[in-house]
């Protein structure tokens, strides 16, 4: 990180508490430039006339000395853009296509760009630094690629710099989440709505986590209550991942979660009718078409969490209705429609639940 030289005040280490106190309060030490310690003495920055009279009687009151030093920026209240704008070592042209917020799981950042060009690779590593400038706990930074869908929703990454790894340990709430991020799906923007669909659950529940990824839901569901909860997902690198998860908060959970690597629609054929208390069903683009297959295995009271993506609630909800009815699920109640995540301009994820009327 680049360092600048000011004028500063020196003063003994067990003055300086009660010096930096004075000068805040006189608004006369910089809020851009960090304090650093030299042996027995603290250097404090300042930003006003070094020959005003405040400043001059504060050197005679503490003993102080009046000098020049290098110091590191602060960084409070900056963002990584931020960070590169104030360093000058990428062209502004780069600064703008990147967006103002990255994705945190676990240690690893990923930024998604809208576009992926040659200069953004070159000015990769300086980007990455920044990242890790802003958020210490972040070891390694990749950039997601743009314009891939695929079944397993898998990101595509081209690493920018730190430590070239892409598995990571993610913690939501204390429940530790093993993910590889080039082989699975998995959204940190979602940790409050697994930790809210969890406090739903009561004990001795049955529960059905369809397309669960990596298994966040069942995780911490089964961290708050003594219940069954069948998670199902096609992708077996996200079965592994969750495997590997339950191991790693062994004696933590109260639940039993099964993993299960399965098409959805097979699992649903071989499971018996009226035997799921829960269903769970965070597919935002298809989910909606499985309702039909899920029904069925709902008992009377049970709740179904849908999951879709619309421009506003009332068109989700008139949506869902207009599925309801087509597939004759005349005994199904919309209970409520929640606006959980930004998806895209205008469009947002929301979560449908529904109740099985006896």
């Amino acid at each position: 990180m680049a360092l600048v030289i000011a004028k500063c005040i020196k003063v003994r280490k067990e003055l300086a508490s009660e010096l930096i106190k004075r000068l805040k309060v006189s608004k006369l030490i910089s809020d851009k430039l960090l304090v650093k310690r030299e042996g027995d003495y603290v250097l404090i920055p300042i930003k006003a006339d070094p020959n005003s009279g405040v400043i001059s009687e504060l050197l005679k009151e503490f003993n102080a000395e009046l000098l020049e030093s290098d110091f590191k920026y602060s960084l409070k209240g900056l963002t990584y853009k931020d960070l590169l704008i104030r360093e000058g070592l990428v062209p502004r042209n780069v600064i703008d296509s990147l967006p103002r917020s990255f994705e945190v799981i676990g240690d690893v950042a990923v930024i998604k760009v809208r576009k992926v060009s040659n200069e953004l690779l070159r000015y990769g590593r300086y980007v990455a630094n920044a990242v890790m400038s802003i958020s210490r706990n972040v070891s390694s930074v990749y950039i997601e690629v743009p314009g891939l869908e695929t079944d397993f929703r898998v990101r595509r990454l081209m690493f920018l710099g730190g430590t070239r790894k892409t598995s990571t340990i993610h913690k939501e709430y204390g429940i530790r989440i093993y993910v590889e991020i080039d082989k699975v799906y998995f959204n940190p923007s979602l940790s409050e709505e697994h930790h809210r669909i969890a406090n739903y659950v009561r004990d001795g529940e049955v529960i059905a986590d369809l397309f669960c990824g990596v298994g966040p839901f069942s995780l911490h569901i089964a961290s708050r209550a003594n219940c069954v909860i069948y998670a199902v997902d096609l992708n077996p690198e996200a079965i592994k991942c969750l495997i590997k998860s339950l191991e790693l908060n062994r004696g933590r959970l109260k639940g039993y979660v099964v993993p299960v690597n399965s098409d959805v629609k097979y699992f649903l054929n071989i499971l018996g009718n009226e035997v799921l208390d829960r269903a769970i069903m965070n597919l935002p683009h298809k989910a909606i078409n499985y309702l039909r297959h899920v029904w069925p295995k709902v008992r009377l009271g049970g709740t179904v969490h849908l999951y879709v993506i619309g421009h506003n609630a009332e068109e989700v909800r008139e949506r869902v209705v207009t599925k309801v009815i087509n597939e004759c699920l005349g005994n199904a109640l919309i209970k409520d429609v929640v606006k959980v995540l930004d998806y895209a301009p205008h469009k947002y994820v929301f979560r449908v639940t529904l109740v099985r009327k006896s």
